[in-house]
């Protein structure tokens, strides 16, 4: 089999998680606003104005990286290649003469893994690459360790890995 499967999963785009960012976002920013453009201190003991401008950027720089958080990854008779962006910036390949068994699972994210994100599990079951969701691709590797793939499309990656030929 010549055909690849390949999915991306963006990470953290649910609105329950945006409009609180947006909301913090948007009360440093009139806080910033208000003590140096204004000249209003913000209370009775307010921080001093870089620390109120460090604080703001911080803050805004997490909230764009964790909105950038990026999981692709492609399978063929070539293994597994993979990249999380920005934890694994460059492609990683788990080479098929390392594979032992790939199927889709369907896993508990905070008790196996203790969450969604880049993870090492809790119970001995090697790393994990997710962004949300309970259906992963466990990859079995020859030296018994696991790698789980988070996947939004269980049923498709089913299929194709059920055609798979990894010798």
């Amino acid at each position: 089999m010549n055909a690849t499967y390949r999915e991306e999963q963006v990470a953290y785009r649910q609105p329950w998680l945006l409009w609180p960012m947006l909301l913090v976002i948007a009360i440093l920013l009139y806080g910033v606003y208000r003590q140096i453009g204004l000249k209003i201190p913000l209370g009775n003991n307010p921080v001093p104005d870089a620390v109120l401008v460090v604080i703001a950027l911080l803050f805004i720089g997490f909230s764009f990286a964790l909105l950038r958080i990026r999981l692709r990854y492609e399978i063929g008779s070539f293994g597994v290649k993979l990249t999380y962006w920005p934890f694994i910036t460059r492609e990683h390949l788990i080479p098929s003469g390392d594979i032992q068994q790939i199927e889709v699972v369907k896993y508990k994210p905070i008790s196996e893994y203790g969450g969604w994100g880049y993870r090492y599990s809790l119970k001995n079951k090697g790393k994990a690459y997710t962004i949300s969701g309970r259906y992963g691709i466990r990859v079995l590797l020859k030296n018994g360790t696991h790698v789980l793939l988070g996947t939004s499309e269980p049923d498709a990656a089913g299929a194709y890995l059920s055609k798979l030929d990894l010798r």
